[in-house]
């Protein structure tokens, strides 16, 4: 697993948020993201799924952090 730390950053693969921070599946499904269950989330960044979704990677990277309650920091650059 990569880029495990205490945050999350658009450059984590789906499939690792997932498996780390569970209660991240429900933001998913509120999104309509099909990530849930998907064989490519353990290949795919946050950002890549942001811009197949035509979604702003800061935003989903927010909407994650706030489900496992983590630091919301300036991660674009990450």
């Amino acid at each position: 697993m990569q880029g495990l730390g205490s945050t999350l950053s658009p450059t984590m693969l789906v499939s690792d948020v997932m498996d780390k921070w569970p209660q991240t599946i429900q933001v998913f499904v509120r999104l309509r993201m099909a990530c849930p269950g998907c064989p490519i989330a353990r290949f795919h960044t946050l950002a890549e799924v942001a811009a197949e979704y035509q979604m702003d990677p800061a935003i989903l990277v927010k909407e994650l952090q706030e489900a496992v309650g983590a630091p919301q920091g300036d991660n674009s650059a990450a």
